[in-house]
C-alpha cells in the first residue's frame, strides 16, 4: 500500500512533466497530485483506524471499511474534486517588459 501512495505520485508528476513538455497544457486548471496524494493519505489513515476500531467487534471490519471507503469516494470525490484542482501558472514578466510597461503608463 505504501508504495502505490508514496511512490505512484512522483512517478504520475514526472510523466505529467514529458507530456507537458511534447505539448503544452491548455490554460485551464488540472490535477494536483500533491493534493491527490494527501487526501489519498487521509482516506487510508482513516481507514487503517476504522478497522483497527470495528476489528473488535466484528469479523467483518475490512468488508465494512471496504465499502465505505467506496461509499466515501463514490459520494465525496465529486464534491472535493473542484477543491484539488490548481489553475495553471500565468507567464511571468521578464524585466525588459516590466520597466517598458511602467515607463509607458
Amino acid at each position: 500500500m505504501s508504495v502505490v501512495l508514496l511512490v505512484a505520485p512522483p512517478l504520475l508528476h514526472l510523466a505529467r512533466v514529458r507530456m507537458t513538455r511534447a505539448q503544452p497544457r491548455p490554460d485551464r486548471p488540472h490535477a494536483s497530485l500533491l493534493r491527490f496524494t494527501v487526501a489519498k493519505a487521509i482516506l487510508v489513515a482513516l481507514a487503517i483506524f476504522a478497522t483497527w476500531l470495528l476489528q473488535s467487534v466484528t469479523a467483518y471490519a475490512e468488508i465494512i471499511i471496504g465499502v465505505a471507503m467506496a461509499a466515501t469516494v463514490a459520494v465525496l470525490g465529486p464534491v472535493l474534486h473542484p477543491s484539488l484542482l490548481i489553475s495553471p501558472r500565468k507567464p511571468e514578466l521578464k524585466n525588459a517588459e516590466l520597466t517598458t510597461a511602467t515607463k509607458d503608463g
